[in-house]
């Protein structure tokens, strides 16, 4: 349910037709594609969803940056996902503002 594949069903009437999806992830197939931001195997896990916005149309929650096989008993491992997750969110940020 974190992609644009999570098919939402409206009230039949189409009014959310035109609504932004709260999905993001296309961004960053095209900013992938675009060179804007590596294509790594982390990269291509990017994506997530907005839940917020501004009256400039700004989102103030991103839900964006997932990393996988981190040990939090373990001090090393925290250290190397924090490591990454800031330069995953770098990457997002990246690939958000060319759009």
């Amino acid at each position: 349910d974190w992609s644009r594949t999570w098919q939402q069903e409206g009230d039949g009437s189409g009014k959310e037709d035109q609504l932004r999806s709260p999905f993001l992830d296309t961004e960053f197939e095209e900013a992938r594609k675009e060179g804007l931001i590596p294509d790594s195997e982390t990269t291509r896990n990017l994506g997530g969803s907005w839940s917020a916005l501004t009256e400039a149309g700004e989102a103030t929650n991103l839900n964006l940056v997932h990393l996988k096989g981190v040990d939090a008993t373990d001090v090393e491992d925290l250290t190397r996902a924090e490591m990454q997750g800031r330069e995953e969110t770098i990457h997002a940020m990246t690939a958000l503002r060319a759009k």
